[in-house]
């Protein structure tokens, strides 16, 4: 399967990778995912920059070139393997030209895992319709911990294959998060769960087990979405389920002296 095929354009502007860098603020602190690193001009870039690189790639064939090209810089380290399942090293920040088509599942993976500062070559409409919270559901989860940032579109010149749609490089700035950001990030942790389960568990930091129990089965969520799985809500759901979190749970749990806990 060719590469356009898999939607995977590999940057070759060191300009850009560059600039890239630079956007995203990366330190001699940071430790740095670049996932879908290709031929590695990105990395490269990290590597000046970072303390550590984990430069990820699912290719066997790349990410053997890569482990000769990258001996000679010490603070990287080339991991083989599909970033969707395997097994993560700390890391401070994203900074990549991911393949276009593990982009959804990388936006949701990182959110939930420790909503880390990102710079990523993403599509240009995606990134458009991400920078507007309640576009779509992953807008909507991706806005419950990032401002979001599009730093101007890319010349399709800068890959190869050269991509069919325009690109940006896009950044996402973890902000503040209110509690009722922080229960809603708990609740889609827990994709498997029941809506009714994953809300518990997502309010039981904050409150006994039996309270959060009560106030989910008194809330006025109705059966149909309270059973339905996490993973599976739509985005008018989650927005039912967001402002019932901010007008129900909330005062609530500021009320009886729950939050914080």
């Amino acid at each position: 399967m060719s590469r356009a095929a898999l939607d995977q354009h590999f940057l070759r502007d060191g300009r850009v990778a560059d600039r890239l860098v630079e956007l995203a603020e990366v330190s001699e602190k940071d430790t740095v995912l670049d996932i879908g690193a290709g031929h590695g001009i990105i990395t490269v870039a990290l590597a000046k920059a970072a303390r550590k690189v984990y430069a990820i790639e699912k290719d066997p064939r790349l990410s053997s070139r890569l482990m000769q090209s990258l001996a000679h810089y010490p603070n990287v380290e080339v991991l083989e393997g599909n970033f969707i399942q395997m097994d993560l090293p700390h890391f401070t920040k994203v900074v990549s030209n991911p393949p276009f088509q593990i982009i959804e599942p990388l936006l949701n993976r990182v959110l939930l895992y420790n909503q880390a500062p990102m710079a990523l070559i993403l599509p240009y409409p995606l990134a458009l319709r991400l920078s507007r919270s309640d576009a779509t559901l992953l807008s909507l989860k991706v806005s419950l911990a990032y401002n979001i940032g599009l730093a101007g579109k890319l010349d399709p010149i800068v890959f190869e294959p050269p991509p069919g749609r325009s690109t940006c490089i896009t950044i996402f700035k973890p902000r503040e998060r209110t509690w009722v950001e922080n229960v809603m990030i708990g609740m889609f942790r827990m994709g498997d769960k029941k809506v009714r389960n994953a809300l518990r568990d997502a309010l039981t930091p904050y409150m006994p087990k039996r309270e959060a129990t009560r106030m989910v089965e008194l809330s006025p969520l109705p059966d149909k979405i309270l059973e339905k799985r996490v993973g599976r809500i739509s985005l008018r759901e989650a927005i039912i389920i967001r402002e019932t979190t901010a007008q129900h749970f909330y005062p609530r749990t500021s009320a009886n002296g729950l939050w914080p806990r």
